[in-house]
């Protein structure tokens, strides 16, 4: 066996790129495979993908398409498994993670229990992930498992293995660590992104407001009637401040979405790229950010520290201060965390307007 650590490297999204960038650049790796698990069907995620991946030159990488169907997606996955433990059996290895929700993730802390793993960002979700589960000693997602689906996946991907990763800590490679209890975390400060920024040619405008736009729609969380009315009554709330609000789609929002908003008086912008490469490529950027909770307000804190204020809106408050207003909201889908922790943050001020 090689004395040398192979980096197994896992991305699905931007943001997971951006983490594997910062830890290739912190510990100085130079030889790792990194396996983007795509979707065929999600081309404009996929096209994200390919521009930061050039942008990082990052130019060695291996694609698999995700299957729809779970079964064959059991068996497609399985077969991931059995190739690595054929091709690197004799090599130690380290798993980079991206979602502590993925079953896959998982699973491979079963079948390579003497290799390394560290989970790497996948938006808000660390964050979450220690609060609900890694800080009480578990290390599995246990209430996912809790249904009859839940439970036969449980039996598929673990085996008799799930008590032990339930009971074997994860390290962490997180934006978060500076705010976390948590003895396996590792500080991501963004620090090789940060190097990006044109420092001396930053102009942050006081007038322009960019409103983080969000999935609920897509996720089914919230109706667009129901978005549209908080963005309309932000967009309200800004005009009468003298600024002038953009609705910032996600890889997720679609053109007719964001066409529906055009046509109702709502600015809207679509980047290729999430905000936080954004940011390091223009010179002119919002003073202001709104949101209903999201990663940048913690990411874009450590690229620019102080320089942009950040505003929450409580989704779970506004729609029950009215029983008209939150009759088919889905608030068990919205994590008490994200409030919790927009309204502990010093620089994140809580908008009421309802």
């Amino acid at each position: 066996m090689t004395n040398k650590i192979l980096n197994i490297f896992f991305a699905a999204s931007p943001l997971h790129l951006i983490g594997i960038n910062e830890l290739i650049h912190k510990e100085k790796i130079s030889e790792f495979k990194l396996i983007l698990l795509l979707h065929k069907d999600h081309k404009h995620g996929v096209n994200q993908m390919f521009i930061t991946l050039r942008k990082f030159k990052i130019e060695n990488y291996f694609i698999l398409w995700i299957p729809k169907i779970n079964i064959i997606r059991f068996f497609f996955e399985l077969s991931i498994i059995i190739k690595f433990k054929i091709k690197y059996f004799r090599q130690k290895k380290r798993f980079v993670l991206i979602d502590f929700r993925n079953i896959f993730m998982h699973a491979l802390r079963r079948f390579f229990k003497n290799d390394d793993f560290i989970l790497i960002d996948d938006g808000f979700h660390t964050y979450v992930a220690h609060n609900n589960y890694m800080s009480k000693n578990i290390f599995l997602p246990e209430l996912m498992y809790k249904t009859f689906r839940g439970y036969i996946a449980k039996i598929l991907y673990y085996g008799k293995s799930y008590n032990r990763l339930k009971n074997t800590p994860l390290k962490l490679f997180t934006i978060y660590a500076d705010e976390i209890s948590n003895k396996n975390a590792i500080m991501n400060d963004l620090s090789h992104l940060k190097k990006r920024i044109c420092q001396k040619e930053l102009i942050f405008l006081d007038k322009k407001v960019y409103f983080a736009g969000t999935k609920l729609v897509e996720r089914g969380v919230l109706t667009f009637e129901q978005e549209f009315e908080i963005v309309n009554k932000l967009n309200s709330y800004w005009a009468k401040k003298g600024k002038e609000m953009f609705y910032v789609g996600k890889r997720s929002s679609t053109k007719e979405k964001l066409e529906r908003f055009e046509l109702n008086g709502i600015k809207t912008l679509n980047f290729e790229q999430p905000l936080e490469i954004v940011f390091t490529e223009i010179v002119e950027i919002p003073s202001h950010i709104c949101t209903f909770g999201s990663t940048l307000q913690k990411s874009l804190k450590l690229l620019f520290e102080d320089k942009i204020q950040f505003y929450f809106i409580d989704l779970i408050e506004y729609f029950s201060s009215s029983n008209d207003r939150g009759k088919t909201f889905k608030s068990e889908k919205i994590d008490n965390n994200i409030s919790n922790y927009s309204l502990n943050s010093n620089n994140i001020e809580k908008i009421n307007f309802y």
